[in-house]
């Protein structure tokens, strides 16, 4: 289980969709991990989109990428959290 460090968008335009950033997973154990699904939580969850290709398994060393998008529909700072939950408890 690990927190990567935040992402910031930056100032964006209202109704106006950011460009994606991304983050990049990457398998360190000794055994495949199986994923679990990609969820955005958070109270302002609603402003942010996220997909990529984190699905099925990743093998050791191995890596899949996650893409956030930010859309913006009122003036403010606003944050959310992106989880990727493994289909099996992380080794």
């Amino acid at each position: 289980d690990h927190v990567p460090n935040g992402l910031t968008f930056g100032a964006q335009t209202v109704n106006v969709a950011s460009g994606p950033l991304a983050v990049v997973v990457t398998n360190v154990g000794s055994g495949v991990v199986t994923l679990g699904s990609l969820a955005v939580g958070g109270a302002d969850a609603s402003r942010f989109a996220a997909g990529g290709n984190c699905a099925g398994t990743l093998a050791p060393g191995a890596n899949c990428t996650i893409s956030v998008v930010f859309t913006p529909v009122a003036g403010g700072p606003f944050s959310a959290t992106v989880s990727l939950t493994p289909g099996v408890p992380f080794k």
